[in-house]
């Protein structure tokens, strides 16, 4: 239904496009077309909310825990991995590139959004029982977060929303992977049935440890070179802005630590786990989270090589 609904205002933009301009051709739109100030803004504000949908940015984003609430394991990761990252690329690619001054006035509004996202999906993740519903409020505030930047008119932000939204696909996929496993062993995603997990699944716990530092931009993956990028950007834009999201970050560290040290750290309890459970990853298992891990690692300590190939694009796009 989100989809339907707000995907109607996109659909009479380029219907208007056709038959005003007389083409939808993408580059000829970009390099040709002069809209109005008044058009650019209403094309980009119809474009947007059917991107803000898919990203998802607040107040469009209440799918999305639901969602991945119902979903399997595998849809979780191509709805984390992959779709979402549609909204960020429809953004970047056809609001920036085709509507810079509707972009430019409508600015405030976009970022009072995704600040908006970013605390109100963290507060929500602090209070939620089942550890999808976390992940997927994580999710919310990482691409609104990664918005932030793409707005900022800055090439800090621009690449780092980029950066960030690559590395929050590897993070991302592989927590859900995690919980799926764990559903699988014992039926249940609430937190509260947990405690003392490193105990039994030593090997899980490790892995589950290293994502959730991830989640919360540790120095150690690619989502702390996107959101490094995004806030030195926020510092140049706006410092109201920029308290704003270290607040953000802080309730970021808060739930995912927290969501940690409830399931792996504390007292096992036996009523709850038997030995005949008690199965730590497998190879398979584990084969499946080891590339997450080193690309994820890979973008944060050599970023060089996706730096090189992001900046003079970027650059063009601000000028």
């Amino acid at each position: 239904m989100f989809t339907l609904v707000f995907s109607v205002p996109l659909l009479f933009s380029v219907i208007y496009l056709q038959l005003v301009i007389g083409s939808t051709n993408f580059f000829f739109l970009a390099k040709y077309v002069v809209l109005t100030l008044k058009e650019q803004k209403i094309l980009c504000l119809f474009f947007f909310i059917a991107f803000a949908v898919k990203t998802p940015l607040f107040p469009v984003h209440i799918w999305l825990p639901e969602a991945h609430v119902e979903a399997p394991t595998v849809g979780s990761v191509i709805l984390a991995a992959l779709l979402l990252k549609l909204g960020i690329y429809g953004i970047l690619r056809f609001c920036l590139n085709l509507f810079p001054n509707g972009v430019y006035e409508l600015k405030p509004f976009f970022l009072v959004l995704c600040v908006l996202g970013c605390m109100f999906s963290s507060f929500l993740a602090l209070s939620q029982q089942d550890i999808k519903k976390i992940i997927a409020y994580s999710s919310v505030a990482h691409m609104s977060l990664a918005v932030i930047g793409l707005l900022s008119n800055n090439i800090f932000g621009i690449v780092g929303g980029i950066v960030l939204a690559i590395g929050h696909t590897f993070v991302s996929s592989a927590l859900f992977i995690l919980v799926g496993l764990l559903y699988e062993r014992y039926h249940s995603r609430i937190i509260d049935y947990y405690a003392g997990l490193s105990s039994i699944l030593p090997i899980f716990s490790f892995f589950f440890f290293c994502f959730i530092i991830s989640n919360f931009a540790f120095p150690i993956s690619g989502n702390f070179i996107g959101e490094f990028l995004i806030f030195i950007s926020v510092g140049f834009l706006n410092v109201w802005l920029f308290l704003f999201l270290l607040l953000y970050s802080l309730l970021g560290v808060a739930y995912n630590l927290l969501l940690y040290l409830k399931l792996c750290h504390g007292s096992l309890r036996y009523t709850f786990f038997n030995d005949s459970v008690a199965l730590d990853l497998n190879k398979t298992e584990v084969l499946i989270l080891v590339p997450l891990s080193f690309f994820n690692f890979i973008l944060c300590f050599f970023p060089n090589k996706l730096l090189c190939v992001l900046i003079p694009s970027c650059l063009v796009l601000i000028s």
